[in-house]
């Protein structure tokens, strides 16, 4: 696949870099609607339009915060946490590799580069399903926000 592109043989290239979040699986898909979901358990509803940051970065605490406004004194973050987590976790259990994506990695392998995944997610998250077919981490390297991922 890689050749039709580029002739990684003729150049010098040993390694390819691939972002998680939203390039190798729809995480941001089980980010909003874990998000819609724990708005939906306390009866509100999600604004969209106002969700998005439009910037990037972690704003999950500022999401807390909207949320905490409004539901009210009866707020529970931790347990507001806990069960968007699990939620979001469940969701993910049920995620692969966008299309195409296992035969990037594939061709990679094949041309003898090495493979490293990065994220700005914690390490917790950002690699939910190491032991998938063709998500073999024997020539590559993860890389989280964490600070020894």
């Amino acid at each position: 696949m890689w050749s039709r592109c580029l002739n990684a043989r003729d150049l010098d290239i040993r390694a390819v870099v691939f972002d998680f979040d939203g390039l190798l699986t729809d995480t941001e898909t089980t980010m909003v609607e874990s998000w819609q979901d724990e708005w939906r358990f306390h009866g509100l509803e999600l604004d969209l339009e106002r969700f998005w940051p439009g910037h990037g970065g972690d704003v999950t605490e500022d999401r807390y915060d909207v949320l905490a406004a409004a539901v009210g004194a009866e707020f529970d973050r931790a347990a507001s946490h806990a069960r968007r987590t699990a939620h979001r976790e469940r969701l993910h259990a049920e995620l692969d590799f966008r299309p195409g994506i296992r035969a990037w990695l594939e061709s990679a392998r094949e041309l003898g580069l090495r493979v490293a995944i990065a994220s700005s997610s914690p390490s917790g998250t950002a690699w939910p399903r190491p032991r998938r077919p063709g998500c073999s981490r024997s020539r590559s390297r993860i890389r989280t926000s964490s600070p020894r991922s």
